[in-house]
């Protein structure tokens, strides 16, 4: 009998530890949800709305040298740059090319806008190094929701040349997000361009936060 008393007593003082571990664990979690919440509201205070910046306003910060393309870093506010921790570097659920496998980027965040009150679009400028440490230049709408977790990402615009010359040039209009894709294919040993292909894409979130590629029915209800 003793002993069925002293196996209970131990139990229970397992069970009040595993119980006070597990609230620990808890509090823990929810002040560091609360501290992440806090410092992504602090970062996105300082971001500019979007006003409809036009692609001509996103070509002033892109320069090309025999290297490649760059960023004309002094004229972005590096002080936003707190707003890329709160990226993910994982591929797009929208990914379709090669750019999304791309791990390392230098982010410039340059404007916010607000999407079905539930989420944050920030747009941001991407500085990143492509086949034999090519630079090249992205601009990146990232998905947020209003605690700073990330949903999805769609890269809107890119300037890369290698052997394949990539550029990427976009539009907002309606919350409705429309890529143009100009891709060439050069031949180094005949030294001339071998295929140039030309795409139109449009793309919308969902209610989930997530890009939608439109179908060819809804495009063409958009251009009437």
């Amino acid at each position: 009998m003793r002993i069925l008393m002293l196996l209970v007593f131990l139990l229970t003082i397992v069970n009040c530890k595993e119980t006070s571990e597990n609230k620990k664990g808890k509090e823990e979690f929810v002040i560091k949800t609360l501290e992440k919440e806090n410092d992504f509201k602090k970062c996105i205070e300082k971001l500019e709305e979007y006003n409809g910046e036009t692609i001509g306003v996103i070509k002033e910060y892109v320069i090309e040298n025999d290297s490649g393309f760059f960023l004309r870093e002094k004229k972005l506010d590096k002080s936003l740059k707190c707003l890329s921790n709160f990226f993910k570097e994982t591929k797009a659920q929208t990914g379709d090319d090669f750019f999304y496998d791309i791990n390392h980027k230098i982010y410039y965040p340059f404007f916010k806008k607000n999407y079905k009150e539930n989420f944050i679009v920030i747009g941001s400028f991407v500085q990143f190094y492509g086949e034999n440490d090519i630079p090249g230049v992205f601009f990146q709408l990232n998905v947020l929701d209003k605690k700073g977790e990330q949903i999805d990402y769609l890269i809107v615009y890119s300037r890369f040349a290698f052997e394949i010359s990539y550029q990427y040039d976009f539009s907002i209009k309606n919350e409705i997000i429309g890529i143009k894709k100009h891709i060439e294919e050069y031949d180094i040993e005949e030294d001339k361009i071998t295929e140039i292909i030309d795409l139109e894409n449009y793309y919308e979130l969902d209610k989930k936060g997530v890009f939608q590629k439109l179908d060819a029915k809804s495009i063409k209800e958009l251009k009437k």
